[in-house]
């Protein structure tokens, strides 16, 4: 298989030949297949992931501005383990 003219492999990739077997074609539509669902679990996770820091930068916020200092990592992330419910928790920290 050669690469070279217009669309290169990838041409070949997109556009089966009429060369190609049926396992062949099978082989590509399930790789299509498989790629088109990476790709959308791929997107899903970035926005989970987005979805995270933003929070996470929130409740950063929130924390300065129920105690007023700047909460560590650590901090944070014991307010995430407990299961933080939102000002209630924070409230407590005023105290602190």
């Amino acid at each position: 298989m050669s690469s070279s003219g217009p669309g290169g492999l990838w041409s070949l990739l997109s556009f089966p030949s009429v060369e190609c077997s049926p396992v062949d074609r099978t082989r590509m539509s399930a790789t299509n297949g498989l790629r088109i669902k990476l790709r959308d679990m791929m997107n899903d996770f970035q926005a989970l992931r987005n979805r995270i820091v933003t929070k996470h930068k929130s409740l950063k916020r929130r924390y300065y501005n129920a105690t007023g200092k700047v909460a560590t990592d650590e901090e944070i992330d014991k307010l995430v383990s407990v299961n933080w419910r939102g000002k209630k928790q924070l409230r407590r920290f005023k105290g602190v």
